[in-house]
């Protein structure tokens, strides 16, 4: 199932361009030390957590000697790595990019293969980055910290300097374009020490910068540290059409990125909205009516309703033969009324 890819925001796990298994390439203790912190990550979460960084990666080819690292399609995106880091990795769909410069670029060195599917970037300054990319073009844009010295803030620019970057209440970051039309966005982040202890962390922006701050100095924190900011395009995967009771039924499905954004990292059951609702009611909405939703009343309703309740559920199943329920907020009965 390999695609050729070039995409910015689920970009950049790659396959190792020779080996064949998860073995790192290079034999440096550093490097090493830095990939085995995924591996650590992930064996202490479940998949689809928003923390099983290396699970359902995209099927892409590392080259490590070549003017990009990864240049291939995934997902119906076109997905670009850089060789180094003075260029952004970039996500391409329609005719319109996603770029994503990531922060040290003065003091990375150039992409290796850490392991299959798996793209490097080692600093000087103490830490390493992986772009993982993921089977549907999001971008997993992991930092693994050596220890106290690394810098508390990594800076990620969004865009070419068009897009605007907002942090909502909740912690995500969303981009939008000059138009105010979704861009992409990024789950709130999350770092956590190498004993699963969670180290405090949050987004700030200027506008047009992403900047991901990690208080890992304090003197109870085990390195390395993982942290990550999870980005994004694409909220839903398709809709599919059928018959219910004579009527059009719906089948709403969400891309992996767009379900950890459905559930806000699996927050399904916090108070008020889930964490996420907000994105997939306004711009998961947009997404879905142009991949054959019918905007009827009573199916915006019944898609809000889903999105706020049952942000777990894959698919969302709307439902035209329903009447139109002003009041689901407080009355939800399942969403489909």
């Amino acid at each position: 199932m390999k695609s050729r890819a070039y995409s910015l925001l689920g970009i950049l796990t790659v396959s190792c361009l020779s080996v064949g298994s998860l073995t790192p390439a290079r034999a440096d203790s550093g490097t090493a030390e830095a990939y085995g912190a995924l591996v650590a990550i992930d064996a202490r979460h479940a998949e689809s957590s928003g923390k099983d960084v290396l699970t359902s990666l995209a099927d892409v080819s590392i080259s490590e000697h070549g003017e990009t690292a990864v240049h291939e399609t995934v997902s119906e995106s076109e997905v670009l790595i850089p060789s180094t880091l003075e260029e952004p990795v970039t996500i391409s769909e329609e005719g319109s990019t996603l770029a994503v410069t990531l922060p040290g670029a003065a003091s990375s060195g150039e992409a290796s293969a850490a392991a299959q599917g798996v793209v490097e970037f080692e600093n000087s300054a103490g830490y390493s980055q992986f772009p993982l990319v993921k089977d549907d073009a999001s971008v997993q844009f992991t930092t693994v910290i050596a220890g106290p010295e690394a810098p508390t803030s990594y800076e990620y620019g969004i865009g070419d300097g068009d897009l605007t970057v907002e942090i909502t209440p909740d912690g995500f970051a969303i981009f939008t374009d000059e138009e105010g039309e979704f861009a992409g966005a990024s789950l709130p982040p999350w770092a956590q020490d190498s004993n699963g202890t969670a180290v405090p962390t949050h987004f700030e922006s200027d506008g047009r910068n992403l900047r991901q701050v990690v208080n890992h100095t304090a003197s109870n924190v085990s390195y390395p540290v993982v942290a990550d900011p999870y980005m994004g395009r694409n909220l839903i995967k398709k809709v599919t059409k059928s018959r219910y009771k004579g009527k059009p039924k719906y089948s709403i499905y969400k891309t992996r990125w767009g379900k950890a954004v459905a559930t806000g990292y699996g927050d399904i059951y916090a108070p008020g909205p889930v964490l996420g609702s907000r994105a997939m009611r306004n711009h998961g909405w947009r997404e879905a009516t142009r991949k054959g939703a019918s905007s009827a009343k009573t199916i915006k309703q019944q898609y809000d309703c889903h999105t706020v309740f049952a942000g777990w559920k894959d698919p969302w199943n709307l439902e035209r033969v329903r009447k139109n329920n002003n009041y689901w907020l407080v009355n939800p009965v399942n969403c489909n009324w």
